[in-house]
């Protein structure tokens, strides 16, 4: 493993290299439980506040016709909701790939 593993480096001093060490400028480390709550906190509140509106906008749409009609379609809500996250998960999973592999750093990825 590199010497400055698990250390923030600058990105652009981190192509500098040994020789110019005096350009080399490292921020200081943070903690790791503060660096977890910054990466973890931000998605949480936006996966939270979607789950509300899906919440508010059920509340209105259960008024429908449709939903008066044939209450069972009503039951499909959940299992519906479901589907669609592992969609998601699946999608997140290629999409990391890609972009460990590099294949979405140029347009040429996309061809």
């Amino acid at each position: 493993a590199p010497e400055n593993y698990g250390e923030l480096v600058l990105p652009c001093f981190a192509a500098a290299g040994p020789e110019s060490s005096s350009a080399h400028k490292e921020l200081p480390k943070a903690p790791q439980s503060v660096t977890l709550v910054a990466e973890v906190f931000p998605p949480f509140v936006v996966a939270g506040l979607g789950m509300v509106a899906a919440g508010l906008l059920l509340g209105v749409v259960h008024r429908w016709p449709v939903f008066t009609d044939v209450n069972e379609l009503l039951i499909l809500v959940p299992a519906l909701l479901g589907l669609k996250g592992n969609l998601e998960m699946t999608l997140a999973s290629r999409l990391g790939t890609h972009a460990n592999l590099g294949d979405l750093d140029t347009f040429d990825g996309f061809k």
